[in-house]
Parts: structure tokens; C-alpha cells; sequence
């Protein structure tokens, strides 16, 4: 018996596009229907571009303009109507960014963090009221609720009392073209393009208080007299963003630390095969996609100790408090004095994220919905993946 699945991807026109939120639907989409040629799908909200995936089973229905903001601002208010009725007939819903409108049919619901919950301060406050009033509602609603990491699962139970048998733990992963070989003079015109003259040190992730560039500007900044790299930052400009600028200009720091702002995705492989280790000093993340591209990419990963990090890095990586600038300086400071760790920690990345692949987030994702669903399908088997 084959279903109809709704997949939310109305994210794809917002800023979350170029994010977490909008790579794992740009690349769950894809996956999904290279894997299911049973069931039918329908992207609700916003096209997804699917490169040498030929379907014949899915179909987009917009979802935009006033006609989109009215409904939102119902939902938002009154809580009515259902969603059913501006979208597309299905079996079961997949909200797939924290929050499920008003529905009469089953759904399941993706949490990417708990940064509402865990680190409310680096939240902006029109977007934290708005995950604290609608979040907790639509937990107790699903069917079943897609956690990205066990770290996440875990963080679920503990803030709202959930039953780990309602959570599926749904791994991100990289996309394959980080493990491809980069061309010398096309690597040489990105690096030129961004001003980059000598090795680097790279950083990726939307620029916001929760990524704590703050320390990763002061441990640099001890570092630089010691060290000739630069530091390369890759992303948009999130909340807050002039402290950062401001930060850079008091440390003195304009010389040696390049932000690119966006970066189009097709410039990403380079810029990580590039550098000569990346550093991912987060407090806090759901996931940490930019962890396995920069392991499949071969570059070194030095990274913060909490959350999702060791489970995502496994021992692929050296670690730090990411709260001790001292500890972080010289972590860095170490990778890049000592080329057998480097050695080490490149073919440690490699083994590391081949555990990972959107093969198997769909194949779990599916097994997510059919448990959602209360059914069970024998075509559809799910791999497990290896312990990290």
C-alpha cells in the first residue's frame, strides 16, 4: 500500500535557507525520492532542485505571497483553520523546522536544537517567544519527532517529558562533493576572491552569539603573534552581527581575520580543502553539519567538547572547552604545530564521517513516518549506523 507524504519546505525562502534548516531539506528531498518509488510525495511551500534525481512520484504546490502570510498569521493567533485546507491532500504530514500548524492528520516534526531551551540568551527574543508558545505544543501533538543527534533525543526527554520511543534519532550528513578532488587554479581564484593570501584557518556558520566567535577572536588574537594563518570566517550575518564587527576592529584584528559573508555553495569544497584545519568553537549545536564536510574534505577538525560535537566528531577531532579561551588557542595551536596529528586527525575524519550519508537519513526519516503512521513497510529497511 503506497501513502502521501507532505514535506514542509517552506524554510527555503527564508534565512534558514542557507543554514542547517535549509541544507537538510535541499538534501532529505533528493535522498527520500532516490530511495522511495512507492509512496507519493508533495513539497509544500517552496521547490527543491534535485540534480540527477528523475521522479516520478513527487510534486511542489506553493505555498506564497499574502495568501501565505494570512494563513500563518491565523495559525499563529487562533490556531485555526487546519493546514489540510490551503495544502495538499496526504497521509501524514513532515514539518521539518520545530514548529506543526493546526492539522487534522497525522505528522511528524524535525527539532534541529534545543538552543531555546538549553542557551536562551543567544536566541532572538521574537524568535524565542515564539519556539517557547509553539514548540512544546507541537511535541505533544506529533506522531513521532525527529531528533538530529542523540544529544537532541536526550535534551527532548529532559525539557518536555517526552517517551524516547516517540523520537527517532535522524543523523544529518555531508554532501559527497566535500570529498572531491578541488582544482588547483579554481581553488587559487576563490582564495584570491575572498582575500586570502597565505595558509588559513577556517570557521563556517551564521554569525550569531551561539557559534561563540567571541572566544574564537581572543584565543586568535593570543595566537597571531605565534602563528602566520589567517582566520577565515564563512557565513551570513545573524543577530547581533555589528558585535562582531566591533569585537574584530577592538583586538585588532582586521588584518588577519577575513569574513566572507555568504558563501555560494559551490565555493564551500575549496575554501574547506584549503585550510589548514578548521575550528568549530560552538556552544551549542543540534547537529554540526560543517563537522563532516570538513572531515570529508580531509582537513583537521578542532572543535568544542559540548552537546552534539563528540557524537558527530567522534575521535576524529581534538577538543576544548569552549567557554576557556586559553584551552582553545592552544588546541589550535597544537594542530597546527604538529603534522603527524594532522596526518592522524585527517584519516581519523575520513573513517568518521563514512558513518554518515543521506541515504541513510532517509531511510530513517521514512522509518520515522511509517512509525508516525502506525504501519510498517518490508521494502523499506534501515540501516544502522556504525557507533562513533
Amino acid at each position: 500500500m503506497s501513502h502521501t507524504f507532505n514535506i514542509d519546505t517552506r524554510w527555503l525562502e527564508s534565512r534558514t535557507a542557507t543554514g542547517g534548516t535549509g541544507i537538510y531539506i535541499k538534501k532529505l528531498v533528493p535522498a527520500l525520492l532516490k530511495l522511495d518509488t512507492v509512496n507519493r510525495y508533495h513539497l509544500w511551500g517552496s521547490p527543491v532542485k534535485m540534480s540527477g534525481v528523475t521522479a516520478q512520484n513527487v510534486h511542489s504546490f506553493p505555498f506564497q505571497g499574502n495568501w501565505r502570510r494570512g494563513w500563518q498569521l491565523l495559525w499563529k493567533t487562533v490556531g485555526w483553520p487546519p493546514v489540510d485546507l490551503p495544502g495538499p491532500r496526504c497521509d501524514l504530514w513532515h514539518f521539518t523546522n520545530y514548529v506543526a500548524p493546526p492539522t487534522r492528520k497525522p505528522f511528524v516534526v524535525t527539532i534541529h536544537d534545543l538552543t531555546f531551551v538549553k542557551y536562551r540568551e543567544y536566541v532572538e527574543p521574537k524568535n524565542l517567544a515564539y519556539l517557547e508558545r509553539f514548540v512544546p505544543d507541537t511535541l505533544q501533538r506529533a506522531g513521532q519527532i525527529i531528533a538530529v543527534s542523540e544529544s537532541t533525543r536526550d535534551g527532548i526527554v529532559d525539557a518536555f517529558k517526552i517517551s524516547r520511543n516517540k523520537i527517532t534519532v535522524v543523523p544529518h550528513a555531508a554532501d559527497p562533493r566535500f570529498g572531491e578532488e578541488q582544482d588547483p587554479v579554481a581553488t587559487g581564484r576563490i582564495a584570491k576572491k575572498y582575500g586570502i593570501d597565505r595558509d588559513y584557518l577556517l570557521t563556517v556558520g551564521t554569525l550569531e552569539p551561539r557559534k561563540n566567535l567571541k572566544t574564537l577572536f581572543l584565543a586568535f588574537s593570543a595566537l597571531r603573534k605565534h602563528v602566520r594563518e589567517q582566520l577565515v570566517v564563512v557565513g551570513g550575518k545573524g543577530w547581533l552581527f555589528e558585535e562582531t564587527q566591533q569585537l574584530i576592529r577592538k583586538l585588532g584584528l582586521a588584518d588577519r581575520v577575513i569574513l566572507t559573508g555568504f558563501v555560494p555553495d559551490a565555493e564551500l569544497p575549496a575554501l574547506y580543502a584549503g585550510a589548514k584545519a578548521f575550528v568549530f568553537p560552538s556552544h551549542y549545536e543540534g547537529f554540526g553539519i560543517p563537522l563532516l564536510e570538513a572531515m570529508t574534505s580531509g582537513t583537521p577538525v578542532v572543535t568544542s567538547n559540548t552537546s552534539s560535537m563528540p557524537e558527530v566528531a567522534g575521535s576524529a577531532a581534538l577538543y576544548f572547552d569552549p567557554d576557556d579561551d586559553k584551552g582553545m588557542r592552544l588546541a589550535i595551536e597544537r594542530v597546527l604545530g604538529d603534522a603527524k596529528l594532522r596526518q592522524r586527525l585527517v584519516g581519523a575524519g575520513h573513517e568518521q564521517a563514512a558513518r554518515f550519508s543521506w541515504e541513510r537519513t532517509a531511510h530513517r526519516t521514512l522509518g520515522a513516518y511509517y512509525k508516525a503512521l502506525g504501519v510498517g513497510n518490508a521494502r523499506v529497511v534501515q540501516p544502522e549506523v556504525p557507533p562513533a
